[in-house]
């Protein structure tokens, strides 16, 4: 309901504006012939329909940035942690106080899958990231993912990330983290949501 206010309040401040310098450009031309000139500044009207139309843009800016959007209870939670030099990938199904945005070691229940230096997520899916470094500060960015964390020894960040479009990319250590540093890159992979508990089945059945 929020994004069709928005979008009527665009569409009507972008008429308004087209719609004032129309008014102006007819007035600025009428008055080269009138035998009172017009006033160059368009007069009321010429002042009027522009503050109405900064008006409504204003509002919606507000109404836009003020807006809380509930997040999406997650279905799915990754523990990322960084090491010298690579990465690794703990899944777990989301527990109840995920939803709550409290993230509990204790209640993510037990591990599905580990992987090293390779993430798999779903497409479309809401899933919560907990981030943490094993030994000095990493710096992990996914450019794709519009993500970017430092990555502390014994603190856990957490984000959530939700791929809109499968393929291949990368995850990165963007910082000085010692003479190995280019050998801290993991491959992300993004599958639709089928073919990751096709994937997530294949890797518990190889575990087991």
């Amino acid at each position: 309901m929020i994004d069709i206010f928005l979008s009527g309040l665009f569409l009507l401040s972008a008429l308004g504006i087209l719609g004032g310098l129309f008014f102006l450009l007819g007035k600025l031309r009428a008055g080269g012939r009138a035998k009172v000139p017009v006033p160059a500044d368009g007069g009321l009207w010429g002042t009027l329909l522009p503050a109405l139309a900064l008006l409504m843009l204003v509002t919606s800016t507000v109404v836009l940035m003020t807006e809380k959007v509930p997040a999406a209870t997650p279905t799915l939670v990754v523990k990322l942690t960084g090491y010298q030099f690579g990465w690794r990938f703990d899944y777990f199904r989301a527990g109840p106080s995920i939803g709550d945005q409290r993230f509990d070691k204790d209640q993510l229940g037990s591990l599905l899958v580990s992987t090293t230096d390779h993430l798999v997520l779903p497409r479309g899916v809401d899933t919560v990231i907990l981030a943490t470094s094993l030994d000095i500060i990493h710096r992990l960015e996914v450019p794709e993912f519009r993500v970017r964390r430092d990555l502390i020894p014994g603190i856990v960040s957490d984000f959530r990330v939700n791929p809109p479009r499968s393929g291949q990319f990368v995850l990165l250590s963007d910082g000085l983290c010692g003479a190995s540093l280019g050998l801290m890159a993991a491959r992300v992979t993004v599958i639709e949501p089928e073919a990751f508990e096709e994937w997530l089945f294949q890797q518990l059945s190889q575990n087991s």
